[in-house]
């Protein structure tokens, strides 16, 4: 009994089953807790369809718009396509109609004419005779033109001839100046032979003097020995003379540079060509290799956004450049997809350059469209989008449309305030920038219409896209450079004229020497 108290409901009544009943009551009941534990799970199975199919109608609610568009989007489409196609009935119409008011004021125009010729016509004699008289001149002309070739032609070949003579008598100028040149040289030897002459007859009417071989061998050992100090110094001097001039070619070269780089800073191309180096020194590098060699592609291959493009209106720099990395404004951009592959191969291959960015812009600027059109603007209190104020090559805004989707970002220099920004948020439009703050919205439509996040940040000034002053630190380095280089050319000039100097003077001495040496 001890035992019998202890037991549980289901164990005394299996018990007490067991003990009292007979075997078909055991057998009902194991069949009894049989269909109620099927019972049970048909029960979850049948709250897990009725889950799914509350899910799924709540989907299908959801959706239901999307498909009402789609329906009235498809409508829409039929109306147009019949419309599209009753478009040459109309303009037949209209063109029908034009056609016979041009008609009926052709034959008032004809009848207008007719009178008006009834009523001239006395007029127009003097008219057609004077018509008839231009007519003769014009015959005049005509002839007068066609002998002007020949005339010219003439007046060629006299020149041609005039030429050659004026070319025969500068010839004959020369040969005279050569004569006249050479009748100095000569005389010039002649008055000099006459002075050796007449030192010789001297030399030999005075007594001979007494001659010391060895005395008269080391003078002329001592003019040898000036003369190849003379010749190996000439020969240092031209070495010094050619390295003199190697040293200032590049100098120039520099200077010129530095000029050239002077005068670009003053330029708005210069002033964005140094911004795209302070950007990115490797980009700047391929630019200029890409300028060179465009004839290596199929078609133009397109610099950095910042060369390329600009802002129309000054007060939306900072908007615009806010939604843009760093990597965006130093992207090239390829219209095909080999020039792609040869503009990395080059690169990053031969050139050996790493912070490049290439892009390849293959949709045209007019397949880009926004979530709504332009009209609806003025109803989100927006001024336009970011690609309305941005100016540059088709296929570079493309590639910024396709990175930045500045065809979907609305933009307006007034702040909004709570319903202007609810009205937007519950808009197709996803970002746009209001005064100095951005905003982007992010839904999460797998979680329902309520999963909305909006991420609001301050605009960043503009650095690229911007109306600046010209770089007075680079103006004043580039210029120090300049002065430098012109102080080191002087100073390289001043002792190439020393050298040149002191070269002439040793040609001289040469010559003495040698006038010595022959007179020993």
């Amino acid at each position: 009994m001890v035992e019998f108290a202890q037991l549980t409901p289901v164990e005394l009544l299996r018990e007490t089953q067991r003990a009292a009943a007979p075997d078909e009551m055991v057998q009902m009941h194991e069949e009894l807790k049989n269909l109620r534990r099927d019972q049970k799970k048909l029960q979850a199975t049948q709250i897990h369809d009725q889950e799914h199919l509350n899910a799924m109608q709540t989907r299908q609610n959801m959706q239901r718009a999307d498909v009402e568009h789609m329906r009235e989007r498809k409508n829409l489409q039929v109306k147009a396509k019949a419309l599209e196609m009753m478009r040459p009935l109309i303009q037949y119409r209209i063109t029908k109609e034009q056609v016979e008011d041009a008609k009926n004021r052709k034959k008032d125009a004809q009848r207008d004419l007719k009178r008006l010729e009834r009523e001239v016509e006395p007029s127009l004699r003097a008219v057609n005779a004077k018509q008839h008289y231009r007519d003769k001149i014009q015959d005049v002309v005509k002839l007068r033109k066609t002998l002007i070739p020949k005339v010219e032609h003439r007046a060629d070949e006299f020149v041609r001839r005039l030429r050659g003579i004026q070319e025969m008598i500068k010839d004959c100028e020369d040969e005279i100046k050569a004569e006249r040149e050479g009748d100095k040289n000569r005389k010039a030897d002649v008055a000099r032979l006459e002075q050796t002459i007449s030192r010789i007859k001297r030399q030999m009417e005075e007594e001979p003097i007494d001659f010391d071989p060895a005395e008269y061998n080391e003078r002329i050992r001592e003019k040898s020995r000036r003369l190849r100090e003379i010749e190996a110094r000439a020969v240092d001097l031209k070495r010094e003379m050619h390295e003199a001039h190697n040293q200032v070619t590049p100098q120039n070269q520099r200077r010129q540079q530095a000029l050239q780089e002077l005068e670009n800073l003053r330029s708005q191309t210069g002033q964005q060509g140094a911004k795209l180096r302070k950007a990115s020194s490797d980009t700047a590098i391929a630019w200029e290799w890409v300028q060179k060699n465009q004839n290596a592609f199929e078609g133009q291959v397109y610099g950095p956004p910042i060369i390329e493009c600009s802002v129309k209106d000054p007060r939306y720099a900072d908007a615009v450049e806010s939604f843009l990395q760093n990597s965006d404004f130093v992207a090239f951009t390829c219209t095909t997809r080999n020039d792609f592959k040869v503009l990395q191969e080059q690169l990053y291959g031969k050139l050996k350059l790493s912070d490049i960015s290439i892009r390849v812009a293959n949709r045209g600027l007019d397949q880009w469209r926004p979530p709504v059109p332009n009209d609806a603007l003025r109803n989100y209190s927006l001024n336009g989008w970011l690609l309305d104020f941005v100016a540059g090559p088709e296929p570079v805004l493309s590639m910024l449309c396709d990175s930045v989707q500045l065809h979907r970002t609305g933009i307006t220099l007034e702040n909004h305030d709570d319903q202007q920004f609810e009205r937007l948020k519950e808009s197709q439009i996803q970002s746009w920038v209001a005064g100095k703050q951005t905003y982007r919205v992010i839904r999460r439509r797998e979680y329902g219409p309520m999963a909305v996040s909006t991420r609001v940040q301050p605009t960043k000034q503009a650095r690229f896209w911007t109306d600046q002053p010209i770089d007075l630190g680079a103006e004043r380095e580039l210029r120090q450079t300049i002065g430098e280089l012109e102080n080191e050319i002087k100073e390289l000039q001043q002792s190439f004229e020393k050298l040149k100097e002191e070269q002439s003077s040793l040609r001289q001495a040469m010559e003495e020497v040698k006038g010595e040496k022959v007179l020993l």
